[in-house]
């Protein structure tokens, strides 16, 4: 069963415990950035810093899952399942926003596992965003990001208020999903600059996108999650050869490869925990879910 909620008195000495966390200007912050690339910053981020990113916030019309019995927040077990918040998880019946609005929403229900979507600025920055696809795929500075964002009152985050968070919330856990292609690797030296190494092993799950990732010795040490949406064409065989010789705690594959491999996949990797995405009309889906833990499926990323 999902834990019960519990209250959280965010006194100063929990944050002063926290030492762990560096909030002092990195020296490494900034990727490099393309010499061509406009990246301007907005009239109302110059006059308003500190407004609320805006999201388009619908009427709540996503398929609901059971918070209660059945779902669970632990890693590396193969029992499902595993509720894993998706972007955050959902608010207002919004999905994909990254929110703090969602984290805070959905850590109060009882979720503690969130998969978080970073994207990079035009200036170099990781911050949470799924896609710049709102802006017609322009990136904005991370300035114009945090004031500007969507349509709506939500508030856009970067990491140092991601970190920020985590302090204020020591049982929760973060699942990366690095937009940017090789994006693991700066995306670590920037949380460097800010967490110690026991901090970030910790409370980040890095998501790995290739077989390759596994050998790149950058991410040693680090707890992996192999996934698969961006390898379409990989058979069976290799996907079990690349997890069995690897160094990762779980998989994660699309729902309709998994409707197609996962009965194979569990029986070939009996201890490996199995976790399964796709669109929210989808992978909420009860139903699917069931047929889904039939198959061996250990969790879910779902709204």
């Amino acid at each position: 069963m999902m834990p019960t909620r519990t209250t959280v008195l965010l006194a100063f000495a929990i944050l002063a415990a926290s030492v762990t966390i560096l909030l002092v200007p990195p020296a490494k912050w900034r990727q490099a950035v393309n010499a061509d690339q406009t990246c301007a910053l907005s009239e109302s981020a110059i006059t308003n810093p500190i407004s609320r990113a805006r999201f388009s916030v619908v009427k709540d019309t996503l398929p609901q899952v059971s918070r209660g019995d059945g779902y669970h927040n632990t890693l590396a077990t193969t029992d499902c399942c595993l509720d894993i918040a998706h972007a955050g998880g959902s608010i207002v019946g919004q999905p994909y926003t990254n929110s703090l609005e969602a984290l805070d929403r959905n850590y109060s229900i009882g979720r503690r596992v969130f998969e978080i979507d970073f994207s990079t600025t035009c200036d170099g920055h990781f911050v949470l965003l799924h896609d710049w696809g709102y802006n017609g795929g322009r990136a904005l500075s991370r300035q114009s990001f945090i004031a500007d964002g969507y349509s709506s009152e939500l508030t856009a985050m970067d990491i140092e208020a991601l970190l920020k968070w985590l302090v204020a919330h020591p049982d929760a856990q973060v699942i990366t999903d690095i937009k940017a292609e090789n994006g693991n690797v700066p995306f670590l030296d920037t949380l460097q600059n800010y967490a110690s190494d026991g901090f970030i092993n910790k409370r980040f799950i890095f998501q790995i996108y290739s077989p390759e990732e596994l050998t790149d010795a950058s991410l040693t040490g680090l707890r992996k999650i192999l996934t698969i949406y961006r390898l379409a064409d990989i058979s069976d065989d290799d996907l079990i050869r690349s997890v069995a010789n690897g160094d990762v705690i779980a998989l994660t594959t699309p729902y309709d490869r998994a409707l197609r491999s996962l009965r194979n996949l569990r029986t070939q990797l009996p201890q490996l925990p199995i976790y399964v995405h796709g669109p929210p009309s989808h992978i909420n889906s009860l139903e699917l879910q069931d047929r889904l833990q039939s198959l061996g499926a250990s969790g879910f990323y779902q709204e």
